[in-house]
């Protein structure tokens, strides 16, 4: 085993807060005291030039596997329309998995890292004049050692000799390596100590100078306005406290929020939706409401000894809202005790159906799909560089 194998124990994660003396607030964009981000931490004494993890890679063949397209025609309308996906061929930003990734200016190839923990090891540059110019770098017998701890890398990346590596891999071009058997997890990297490292300390490597540069820009142009101020669960909250501070507490239905829209004075984002817990049993075909606004499509009655909040969660509209009627007939007054019809769209069937008597509590506005923050077209991207005096030159496709 020790000649074979990699001890997967070498590292743990934990979430970090602004008080944290390895977090630079500045850095994160947080209080202190407030929880900003994850880490990962040694899990016992690691000596210089030790092992620390293993960083076992899975290939992605081209950057562009991460581009992102425009959905901004995504609709809140469940039916079916040929042009409700909104896409277009312009490049509106990357998946969020290139955060995570491993790669280099020069070259087309990504790599993936699924070691374990592996994602939670943060940025730090490796050279202290990135932190305050001129200042003296961690000399060898450790004095300035205490002053930069936590405020530089204290390890490094290197191509791993473990037995699942392929050193022959590095040699290939992008062509040739992606026809190659088993490329796609046949290589690997290991997370090594650049100084001695203490139990329970946070482990950083460089990301990277154009890392650093992009970031840096990244925090100089970043806009607060780019981003929605109005979260689903902003609304949600709002419903469920409307009794105490005189809100609105119901959902919409469609022709309100047409009739809002053309007075100006429709408040819900155009990023968040409506969604439902359903569960139904058959109701018929024939109905009132059915009848009155001329819908047609499949109607169900809302199952009550089956349905359970968080399962069966589905986009819909609601079409009517009413009091429901107690057992002995009366409509029920309380302020929150509201039914809905709401109107869902049947993707296997291809057919628009109706709920009857869904009660509000199995109702909630949800964000819709690439509109939270982290899917922001000007939330930050870029890859992990891969150390330049270790990344093949076979790899260099993109190299002027």
């Amino acid at each position: 085993l020790k000649d074979n194998g990699q001890c997967l124990d070498g590292i743990y994660s934990k979430r970090l807060t602004g008080g944290n003396e390895n977090v630079d607030v500045d850095d994160v964009g947080a209080d202190v005291g407030v929880d900003v981000e994850r880490g990962a931490f040694a899990t016992r004494f690691v000596k210089s030039g030790d092992f620390i993890a293993p960083v076992p890679l899975m290939l992605i063949p081209d950057k562009s596997f991460l581009d992102m397209y425009d959905l901004s025609g995504l609709q809140q309308q469940p039916r079916k329309s040929s042009s409700s996906h909104g896409m277009n061929d312009v490049v509106s930003s990357s998946q969020l998995i290139l955060n995570y990734s491993f790669g280099h200016k020069d070259s087309s190839l990504l790599f993936y890292p699924y070691g374990m923990n592996i994602n939670f090891i943060n940025h730090r540059p490796t050279s202290t004049s990135a932190i305050d110019a001129g200042a003296t770098a961690t000399t060898s017998d450790g004095n300035s050692e205490q002053k930069y701890r936590g405020k530089i890398a204290n390890a490094k990346l290197e191509w791993t000799d473990a037995k699942y590596h392929r050193p022959e891999l590095l040699a290939l071009s992008p062509d040739k390596l992606m026809a190659s058997e088993g490329a796609f997890y046949g290589l690997g990297m290991d997370i090594v100590a650049t100084r001695d490292i203490q139990p329970d300390e946070e482990i950083f490597i460089d990301y990277g100078p154009l890392w650093q540069q992009k970031w840096e820009e990244h925090v100089q142009n970043w806009n607060h306005e780019m981003v929605w101020d109005t979260k689903a669960s902003d609304l949600n909250s709002a419903m469920m406290n409307s009794s105490s501070d005189g809100g609105r507490n119901y959902f919409y239905t469609q022709d309100e929020i047409e009739s809002l829209k053309q007075a100006n004075t429709y408040d819900i984002p155009d990023s968040i939706m409506t969604v439902a817990y359903l569960e139904w049993e058959d109701e018929g075909q024939t109905d009132k409401l059915s009848s009155e606004k001329k819908n047609s499509g499949t109607w169900y009655q809302f199952d009550k000894t089956t349905a359970r909040e968080g399962y069966a969660l589905k986009p819909c509209v609601v079409v009517d809202r009413y009091r429901p009627s107690s057992s002995d007939g009366e409509t029920t007054t309380r302020s929150d005790n509201y039914e809905y019809t709401v109107e869902i769209y049947d993707t296997v069937n291809d057919m628009v159906e109706f709920v009857k008597n869904v009660p509000q509590k199995y109702i909630r506005y949800l964000d819709k799909p690439y509109t939270s923050d982290i899917h922001s077209k000007d939330a930050f991207r870029h890859y992990i560089e891969i150390p330049d005096e270790i990344f093949p030159e076979a790899w260099r496709d993109l190299k002027s």
